[in-house]
């Protein structure tokens, strides 16, 4: 099986999780929870139930990975509750972005972040991570 990983990224722009995604896969890795597949509904629509379901599989799909890559394009409070549980399971953080840029995150200064500010840069460093875990599996 390939490297578990959990994509987190803003609801506003998941209309380019798919190629993120599929960047990611060609290299052999999983995506836990594919959130962006998640119709969006109108407010009305909104039940309490729906988000609750919504937010355990956003959450099941951080704590299943073993690695998240976080696509900081612009600021999200979902990307950052994600972060949260990732810090709160050990779980690496690859970073694309500008630190900084989209917010004065400090929990963005730990050593369980790497920051690239590149996809392109960051797919042989996951890459060589899939190897490592592969071998240990």
């Amino acid at each position: 099986m390939g490297l578990e990983i959990y994509l987190a990224g803003p609801w506003a722009d998941r209309h380019l999780m798919p190629e993120i995604a599929s960047k990611f896969e060609a290299i052999g890795c999983v995506c836990t929870h594919k959130w962006w597949e998640i119709e969006d509904v109108d407010e009305v629509e909104r039940t309490p139930a729906l988000l609750r379901k919504q937010a355990e599989m956003d959450r099941d799909g951080v704590e299943k990975a073993k690695l998240m890559i976080l696509i900081n394009s612009s600021k999200s409070e979902g990307k950052a509750v994600e972060q949260g549980i990732a810090i709160a399971n050990h779980i690496p953080i690859i970073a694309v972005g500008k630190r900084g840029e989209f917010s004065k995150n400090v929990f963005h200064y730990l050593p369980l972040y790497f920051w690239s500010e590149s996809i392109e840069a960051v797919l042989p460093v996951v890459d060589f991570i899939a190897n490592i875990v592969n071998n240990f599996e």
